[in-house]
């Protein structure tokens, strides 16, 4: 015997989008200007900023035995995302938005 299921679509939802964004959020980094965060971590976040996977409202407070300005932490890890970003800075409106929020 052979049975048939039917699905049916909810007639409210049509057209409706279901991303959801998380609210905002400050993600800590111990080690800040080593090698993981330069190579992987801060590459993936910049990724997930541009493919909207972050809030808006997305900070990063870096600490580290080196000090540095924050001017000096930015460049650094901009040139670390064009180096190992899929999404890459140099005319990007999104690594200005990105990079107000590191710390």
């Amino acid at each position: 015997m052979i049975s048939q299921t039917n699905s049916i679509v909810a007639p409210m939802r049509v057209g409706l989008t279901s991303a959801r964004v998380p609210p905002p959020n400050i993600l800590v980094i111990f080690g800040a200007t080593g090698d993981l965060t330069q190579r992987k971590l801060v590459p993936s976040l910049f990724d997930l900023y541009c493919d909207k996977r972050l809030p808006t409202a997305f900070s990063i407070v870096g600490f580290a035995r080196r000090e540095k300005s924050h001017e000096l932490f930015r460049d650094e890890l901009r040139a670390a995302v064009n180096q190992f970003s899929r999404h890459k800075t140099d005319g990007n409106p999104r690594w200005e938005d990105f990079a107000r929020g590191i710390f």
